[in-house]
């Protein structure tokens, strides 16, 4: 059984699902073996994490694909693509479930293939690449995350007038910002709905 446990992007917006596709681009696929992820709009460098935990499994650039990278979990494997630059993990390294493994961008030496910075994220089964969206859509996360979770917890966030995080967050914000879940451009920004929601996942699972 398949089961991821991070989104390799947060939040998660689909502009390209898999299978027959019409572009409107030259030369681009009509046969899509993955789907497109885009860019969070108010994320420069838009991280990009391992869906589950595993071994990578290959590094590399592609004339069409540009910068990529192959995780290996086992039963399965997950392709990485576009990256904006080549990922600093090196072929055999272990990885976990939600670890940092590149930044998104649009990289190929056929850029005008891709109309702008994106993931291309595919499931590979059997050496067989399927749809990897239902799969991301049973993750659980935002949808488990009441609007009073989010309100509290970013009410405790930004006590006082809201110009300071309090001193039990600031640890949590630094952190989050070095490990690409939140862009930094807060506090009074603290993060969007799906950036809280991951954040309560954490405090859930592991010790603050």
């Amino acid at each position: 059984m398949i089961v991821f446990d991070h989104l390799p992007v947060i939040p998660i917006r689909v502009t390209s699902k898999y299978g027959t596709r019409q572009t409107g681009i030259r030369g681009a696929t009509t046969n899509h073996k993955g789907i497109d992820l885009g860019r969070n709009r108010s994320t420069l460098d838009t991280p990009i994490f391992s869906v589950s935990s595993g071994k990578v499994s290959n590094n590399y650039w592609n004339a069409y694909r540009g910068w990529v990278l192959i995780i290996n979990h086992g039963n399965y494997k997950t392709l990485y693509q576009h990256l904006k630059q080549q990922s600093p993990l090196k072929k055999g390294q272990k990885v976990v479930a939600g670890q940092r493994i590149g930044l998104m961008g649009n990289s190929s030496d056929k850029t005008k293939l891709s109309v702008s910075t994106h993931l291309h994220f595919e499931l590979i089964i059997n050496g067989l690449q399927v749809d990897p969206q239902p799969y991301l859509e049973n993750i659980k996360g935002v949808d488990d995350v009441t609007r009073e979770e989010v309100i509290a917890i970013v009410k405790e966030i930004l006590k006082g007038n809201g110009d300071l995080p309090s001193s039990w967050a600031k640890e949590r914000w630094e952190q989050s910002i070095a490990d690409g879940i939140v862009t930094g451009v807060g506090p009074r920004k603290y993060a969007t709905k799906e950036e809280v929601a991951f954040m309560i996942q954490l405090s859930k699972t592991e010790k603050w």
